[in-house]
């Protein structure tokens, strides 16, 4: 109810909130509107829902950063995760606690935290799946619900959990709307993605079939990714002290 109201004050559009008490609201039944319509699987294939999206998804990003810039909030925040003490045990959960890659990580982990941190701050969704998505009957637009994982982060996190879910065609059209993405943020995000997502796998009774990528690549993927990580980081500052 909180992250309506809020977004609703930042002119993030939202399904119509007609009522709220301070434990309940009441929303606009979409199925029955003569506006919008809930998602469908078939959206993940449409360019026109994926070029909608596109809009609506800088909006919340623009809103986010300019709120976080001038609000001391405390808000979900998947980076918050990865501790010392997590790493661990996703290796132990993953009976993995032998590859290089946790030593790694291990040994920079200061280093790591502090890339992760360092992005620029905004709101984010977290949460894409197309049983979120509310799209208008002529497709023009299109909008996220459920905001229960809304949280604070670096705006990849949901341009790579969108993009994951859609067709290539309509993935395309999404990029060519919203426009660049930082390379920096994508840089990091390599590392720091399946390390969310391994922790919320690992705490789980069973081990879930969409983390497997994940626990994949802990083999030697990662370990690059982590090295590629680092080292475009230090030369980067090296560049910078020199020009100095």
């Amino acid at each position: 109810m909180a992250n309506y109201r809020m977004l609703g004050q930042l002119g993030v559009p939202t399904i119509n909130v007609l009522a709220t008490t301070e434990r309940a609201l009441l929303l606009e039944d979409v199925a029955a509107s003569e506006e919008w319509r809930p998602g469908v699987e078939a959206d993940l294939a449409d360019t026109d829902v994926a070029t909608s999206l596109a809009t609506w998804y800088p909006s919340l990003h623009e809103a986010g950063r300019e709120y976080l810039a001038g609000h001391n909030v405390e808000l979900y925040d998947e980076a918050r995760v990865i501790t010392r003490e997590s790493v661990r045990g996703m290796a132990r959960a993953t009976a993995t606690e032998d590859l290089l890659v946790w030593q790694m990580v291990e040994d920079n982990f200061e280093e790591l935290v502090a890339l992760i941190a360092g992005l620029p701050r905004t709101l984010t969704h977290n949460d894409f799946y197309w049983t979120n998505l509310v799209v208008s009957r002529d497709r023009t637009a299109a909008m996220m619900v459920d905001y229960d994982l809304l949280g604070q982060g670096y705006a990849y996190v949901d341009v790579r959990n969108f993009c994951s879910s859609l067709e290539l065609e309509a993935a395309a059209a999404f990029r060519n709307s919203y426009g660049a993405t930082s390379e920096a943020e994508k840089l990091v995000d390599r590392v720091a993605a399946p390390l969310v997502t391994l922790h919320d796998a690992c705490a789980r009774s069973t081990f879930p079939a969409w983390a497997k990528g994940s626990r994949r690549i802990l083999t030697a993927e990662l370990k690059q990714r982590v090295d590629e990580l680092l080292e475009t980081t230090r030369k980067s500052l090296e560049g910078n002290s020199i020009r100095a």
